[in-house]
């Protein structure tokens, strides 16, 4: 069977376990189960929420699910990658430098993008803001070295993306 053939699950109607077992085929054969919208919608978002072995903290409330799944929903329709804006600080305490840390965090979203790939291919774009003026804001008690320190680490971590 090719990937394009795909394949459908059809659901016994008088199973009460028949959308669940079919909504974990779909999702685990998404590559090449013929699948509705609102499934490619779920799986991406699923992914987007991720487990407790990925999201350190509790599942989104539902208001925040609901508008999570509206801005999925219409670059979906609209073929287009799903924002993301990811705040980032200009400096770390004690002049601390780019460390295994930033590289962990980029592989997660690298990680995240590659997954939300599996089920719709225009992915995401993260844009990565990074906090500069804030962080001379925070660390002002530190003088001018804050400044330097953020400046550095600024642009260290470009060069690190």
């Amino acid at each position: 069977m090719s990937r394009d053939d795909g394949f459908r699950v059809q659901v016994d109607t008088g199973d009460p376990y028949g959308a669940l077992i079919q909504g974990a085929l779909v999702n685990d054969f998404h590559g090449i189960a013929a699948r509705s919208a609102s499934q490619v919608l779920d799986s991406v978002v699923q992914e987007i929420v991720g487990t407790n072995q990925i999201r350190f903290g509790p599942m989104p409330n539902a208001e925040s699910l609901v508008a999570m799944r509206a801005v999925v929903r219409s670059c979906i329709e609209a073929g287009q990658p799903i924002p993301f804006l990811c705040p980032w600080g200009s400096k770390k305490p004690m002049d601390g430098g780019i460390d295994i840390a930033e590289v962990a965090g980029l592989k997660m979203l690298l990680c995240l993008s590659r997954r939300v790939q599996q089920h719709f291919s225009p992915g995401i774009q993260v844009n990565i803001r990074l906090e500069d003026v804030g962080g001379w804001w925070l660390f002002r008690d530190e003088g001018e070295v804050a400044r330097e320190s953020s400046d550095r680490y600024v642009a260290d971590f470009e060069r690190l993306v």
